[in-house]
């Protein structure tokens, strides 16, 4: 069984991975986003131009398989998934619009669903705990939220092992039993 847990920044995937890792006694994954951006020097709230957020989210998605893939003939849970690299190329990178390499871009995503198809059983996606603002003074972390959240709310559509997790289950516990109850009926 390969749990790949997806949302938006802060809705509790990693805290989520960890303890169903605990409870169904199967190796959690860590994604470690945030160690992939330090060691390329880069900040994850920043914006970049296109050819450097392509460069990263290769670097990212490169990173993730590896782990993944070397887990493959062993159950285990992870705090991304390759939705989730589809949600952040997809929203984070308002600059590099005018000069978008359409043709890079789409062969990305197309890899990204093709890995998830590949390498995940089931998928498990929070949405965000929070009510995002929609006041006209927001920051743009808010908006790329609300953006990657439209974004993986689509790419989940054709899941078949699909929980969704929506904001009225902000406890752990509450999350934990919905997640194990849901396994349980899709090995």
């Amino acid at each position: 069984m390969k749990i790949g847990i997806c949302g938006t920044h802060r809705t509790g995937k990693t805290t989520l991975a960890k303890k169903l890792s605990e409870k169904l006694g199967i190796p959690f994954v860590p994604s470690n986003v945030a160690d992939i951006f330090k060691s390329l020097g880069l900040d994850p709230h920043e914006q970049y131009d296109f050819k450097t957020t392509m460069d990263n989210q290769r670097s990212i998605l490169n990173h993730c398989l590896e782990k993944w893939i070397k887990h493959s003939d062993v159950s285990f849970v992870t705090d991304r998934t390759p939705i989730d690299l589809i949600g952040y190329m997809m929203c984070v990178n308002y600059k590099a619009l005018p000069c978008l390499d359409a043709s890079e871009y789409i062969r990305y995503i197309e890899y990204c669903s093709k890995m998830r198809h590949l390498l995940f059983d089931n998928i498990i996606c929070l949405q965000p705990g929070i009510t995002l603002s929609d006041d006209q003074t927001e920051d743009i972390t808010c908006h790329r939220e609300k953006v990657q959240a439209n974004i993986i709310d689509v790419c989940i559509k054709d899941t078949e092992h699909l929980l969704i997790i929506d904001q009225t289950n902000i406890s752990l516990k509450k999350r934990v039993k919905k997640c194990i109850n849901f396994l349980a009926t899709n090995p």
